[in-house]
């Protein structure tokens, strides 16, 4: 057999089994799409579930504040926690998003050859008012997140405004786009608070106070009732969030004027008067930090040129000590490692 003759066979070879992959890949998809569509013409009988099922539940920590059951459930006790935990709230199609996405994921684990079949018997026990229109939803969902992956590496090539865009296009498509503004409104909301406060942000014709004061404005007209609750659970994030758009003005500003302004944005945004001396507090605490930086840094540098070897890290070891105090030994790791902190860009009123 001539090269030639085995090169062709080598190629055949290579387009067979990228074909046999692709099918492959194109089955698994195909097979539970069309699971949906042959299922949703023929609902399964509504079954009656026993609450108490829960009561031989055991739990464990997730490590993050919250509680997960033990084990594997059965099927009673799957439908008997969602009636627990989404019933209240089961109209709300963010809600219902948010409970299929885990309820997927979990049936996908346990259930990996049929999980959609499941899926639907789980829905007509737990909702059995709602199940057609919440396993119609799951397939758009389930389309959506399989085009998403599909589609990972040009998405995550984009723009951050381009990216936002394609994805709304897609939602749009395979949800309507009434179901996609009602399911991500929180989403659209806070886009279009990040797109008022660059705007803000880029207005020279305003203090910082005053861009602080129209961003407080902008939160409760996005989120009207809700406003409050918003800032409760999110304040930190989105004070942060402000901070980092006005670097800019508060680097031109004298450090008494700086301090100053630091203290109008964090009462905009909610803090009371024992929080605002807090964090006044941890200011002064950066301040000084970042002031021994400085002379740390420069003096780093003369000693880094004038020394070498171990007389060189001694002196470095001491300098450390005298100025850093207690983050001696993490600034010598993190140098080690390449990272000189001080070097950075400060961001003020966050670090």
């Amino acid at each position: 057999m001539n090269r030639n003759t085995l090169l062709l066979i080598s190629g055949a070879v290579v387009l067979l089994l990228a074909g046999l992959v692709f099918f492959m890949l194109r089955s698994d998809d195909d097979a539970a799409l069309d699971q949906f569509r042959e299922l949703a013409g023929n609902p399964p009988a509504a079954r009656e579930i026993d609450m108490s099922v829960l009561d031989s539940l055991q739990f464990q920590s997730t490590g993050e504040g919250g509680m997960m059951p033990l084990g594997e459930l059965s099927f009673d006790q799957i439908v008997a926690l969602l009636r627990r935990d989404y019933a209240k709230n089961i109209a709300n199609r963010a809600v219902q998003v948010d409970m299929l996405e885990e309820l997927i994921r979990q049936l996908q684990r346990q259930y990996p050859d049929n999980w959609v079949a499941k899926l639907q018997e789980i829905l007509y026990a737990a909702f059995p008012e709602l199940a057609g229109d919440l396993f119609r939803l799951s397939q758009n969902l389930y389309e959506f997140n399989r085009q998403v992956e599909a589609e990972r590496d040009k998405i995550n090539a984009m723009s951050a405004d381009d990216r936002r865009a394609y994805l709304w296009e897609l939602r749009n498509s395979i949800f309507g786009a009434d179901a996609a503004s009602e399911i991500w409104a929180n989403e659209r909301k806070r886009e279009q608070l990040s797109a008022q406060l660059r705007t803000l942000a880029q207005n020279k014709d305003m203090s910082v106070s005053q861009k602080a004061e129209s961003f407080r404005e902008a939160i409760d007209e996005a989120y009207g009732p809700q406003a409050n609750r918003l800032l409760e659970n999110r304040r930190p994030e989105l004070t942060n969030l402000f901070f980092d758009q006005v670097q800019t003005d508060l680097a031109a500003m004298p450090p008494e004027e700086r301090r100053e302004t630091y203290r109008v944005i964090w009462k905009e945004m909610g803090y009371d008067s024992s929080a605002v001396e807090r964090l006044d507090q941890l200011e002064t605490t950066r301040d000084e930090r970042w002031s021994n930086g400085a002379i740390y840094e420069t003096r780093r540098k003369e000693i880094a040129s004038a020394y070498s070897g171990a007389e060189r890290e001694a002196k470095l070891a001491e300098l450390r000590k005298e100025l850093l105090g207690e983050e001696a030994d993490t600034v010598r790791a993190e140098e080690e490692s390449g990272f000189f902190r001080f070097q950075r860009t400060r961001r003020y009123g966050r670090d």
